[in-house]
């Protein structure tokens, strides 16, 4: 199937969404022992436009495609999996994403890009899910443009996909890389705030406190409601 798509001799293939799901259910039978090699190409015949049609508009294809992710727990290809659960809008997967933030032993990028899905895909039922994580100093690393460096932390994430699902404005948190991003780029939030989460953070400890103290103040109003 790989090789059709790359045929110098003749016409370029294609494959079809038949094809690629009976790949996904053999790839799924845990009698099949594959290294992380032999997931890229899987991974690129998913893509494939009737392919990637077809998952986002057939429920059980869908179904398929969330049990072959969630299957996948090496290291290698966490991340990956979380991004393609975003590009094909996996609702289903939001409890999966949870269960990899809420993984103390997963890297803390991977880990912040889980709760991007959250952010993404999940609802305002998920905000009790990432309040949690608003104590959880894990750094992510640092970030400078514009001359402004800033720090990112799984905190930070958190409270980043809470405010996105509440439904609030994430300029009025005084993020530093949306407040100073060039008016072009501001078209692309949100591929910024749920597949970027190391330019979530604050410059410094003055800026995050009074983020969180907002988002303190609103939940508890909001509860009062």
């Amino acid at each position: 199937m790989q090789q059709s798509l790359f045929n110098r001799a003749g016409p370029r293939g294609t494959v079809t969404l038949g094809q690629v799901t009976a790949l996904l259910f053999i790839a799924t039978d845990s009698r099949l022992k594959l290294d992380v090699q032999a997931h890229y190409p899987i991974y690129n015949l998913v893509n494939q436009p009737r392919p990637r049609e077809g998952f986002l508009n057939n429920a059980v294809a869908r179904k398929l495609l969330v049990t072959y992710l969630e299957g996948r727990n090496d290291p290698n290809l966490l991340q990956q999996n979380l991004y393609m659960a975003m590009n094909f809008n996996l609702k289903e997967s939001v409890g999966w994403a949870l269960k990899i933030a809420k993984d103390k032993n997963a890297q803390p990028y991977v880990r912040s890009t889980a709760l991007g899905v959250i952010g993404k895909l999940g609802t305002k039922d998920n905000i009790a899910d990432l309040e949690p994580f608003l104590t959880d100093t894990a750094q992510l690393g640092q970030t400078q443009f514009n001359m402004v460096r800033i720090q990112a932390e799984v905190r930070d994430v958190a409270l980043a996909m809470l405010v996105q699902l509440s439904g609030q404005q994430l300029e009025d948190y005084g993020f530093p890389y949306l407040t100073h991003i060039q008016p072009g780029l501001r078209a692309n939030q949100q591929q910024v705030i749920f597949f970027s989460p190391g330019l979530l953070g604050f410059s410094d400890a003055t800026g995050r406190d009074a983020a969180l103290k907002r988002w303190k103040d609103w939940s508890e109003a909001a509860k009062k409601k």
